[in-house]
């Protein structure tokens, strides 16, 4: 068995999701705890990212393998980012893709009072040659 807390990486497969950590409510392996991608056996494009903390090919062997921590268990390098300076970067970048879809969102509804007010000045005008024309 596994002692401590292992490293919730980037899924592999995908490239995407970060990998998250389940307990098996299976008959089969009841509290046996595994490691799995979100996007595992999700449609379009599902992930293969899925392994057991323990038994053969675990998320240990994984981990080690892939240079994530080393054979004693400790993390790899010292450059990892804990969950709450993850937490704060992902904070910080949703803010600012919030930001830049509201500025967006404000240019598209200049563009739409624009476009509003020149289809309003050729009704305007439709209508004043109608009247002059008669």
């Amino acid at each position: 068995m596994v002692m401590g807390t292992l490293p919730l990486v980037l899924c592999p497969c995908c490239r995407k999701r970060r990998t998250i950590r389940l307990v098996s409510a299976s008959s089969a392996n009841p509290g046996r705890i595994f490691y799995k991608c979100p996007n595992h056996r999700i449609p379009p494009n599902p992930c293969n990212h899925y392994y057991w903390e323990d038994g053969d090919d675990s998320y240990v062997d994984f981990l080690v393998r892939n240079g994530y921590v080393t054979v004693s268990g400790n993390v790899a390098s010292a450059d990892e980012e804990t969950d709450d300076e993850q937490e704060e970067k992902l904070v910080h970048d949703v803010g600012k893709k919030m930001d830049l879809v509201v500025k967006k969102i404000d240019e598209l509804i200049e563009i739409c009072r624009n476009v509003f007010a020149a289809i309003l000045f050729l009704i305007a005008v439709v209508m004043y040659v109608a009247v002059v024309a008669k």
